[in-house]
């Protein structure tokens, strides 16, 4: 998503009020544990030279897996920092989506739990213990090798 400069640039210095939504293409996330659906902005900016100025609060749901047992876990990430966006020659359009998804990305927590009481998986054959409490593995091939045995 472009905004639209034209009248920043007819009034440098002069602050206008803006909001807009930037809803990012799913194929930038192919490669991520994380999603962001849309994110809502919402304050001030202007123009100055070749530079337009945004002081904005940003507001977007992510959605990214649980670091015990990889449930999918939607947070909210507010983010209120200003930033600046270079204006090329004879451009009526700025793209703000880079510099917004790499302030969420900075800003989101990479260690999120679906709860606090989350028991993860089992270490042995990966089934969720949140859905199954009393679990107990078997014991496993004795001949199996792990990366533990390396380290030691």
């Amino acid at each position: 998503m472009s905004l639209d400069i034209r009248e920043f640039v007819a009034a440098p210095g002069r602050r206008f009020p803006v909001g807009f939504r930037l809803t990012p293409p799913v194929e930038l996330f192919a490669d991520c544990d994380w999603t962001v659906d849309q994110i809502h902005a919402a304050g001030e900016a202007f123009a100055q030279l070749s530079t337009l100025y945004l002081e904005v609060e940003l507001h977007a749901n992510i959605t990214q897996l649980c670091r015990r047992c990889l449930k999918a876990v939607r947070v909210t990430v507010d983010v209120s920092e200003p930033f600046e966006l270079q204006i090329q020659p004879n451009s009526d359009l700025v793209d703000p989506l880079p510099t917004a998804l790499q302030m969420i990305q900075t800003a989101h927590d990479p260690h999120v739990l679906c709860r606090e009481t989350c028991l993860g998986l089992c270490p042995m054959c990966g089934v969720n213990l949140n859905d199954d409490p009393d679990h107990v593995c078997r014991e496993s091939d004795s001949n199996r090798q792990t990366l533990r045995d390396f380290l030691s």
